[in-house]
């Protein structure tokens, strides 16, 4: 068996074990995100403050064309976010997508 396979059913062991459940605008079926949050320094004026900035990570088989303005809601907790930045598709055809949450 070719490293390529291995590498898909590796990721979708990852999703499956360690994703949620969501909706995504413009996809009919359910999909599995993994959500998660990285801090980041930023400066305002004279002082620096630390921001949080959020990440929702999807497969590109579920997403086939993740793009700002798209709107993902978690099914678990109802938490919504929308796409602010260009999605990056990695090796893995792994969308890695910057999101703010909406306000409710």
């Amino acid at each position: 068996m070719s490293f390529a396979p291995v590498r898909t059913r590796l990721i979708d062991a990852v999703f499956r074990r360690l994703g949620e459940d969501a909706t995504w605008t413009g996809v009919s079926d359910p999909v599995r995100v993994r959500p998660t949050e990285r801090e980041e320094a930023a400066d305002f004026g004279q002082s620096r403050d630390v921001v949080l900035i959020n990440f929702i990570r999807v497969r590109r088989s579920e997403v086939p064309g993740a793009a700002i303005g798209q709107t993902v809601t978690l099914a678990d907790d109802g938490r919504a976010f929308t796409v602010m930045a260009e999605p990056i598709l990695t090796r893995n055809a792994v969308w890695i997508c910057q999101v703010a949450p909406v306000a409710a």
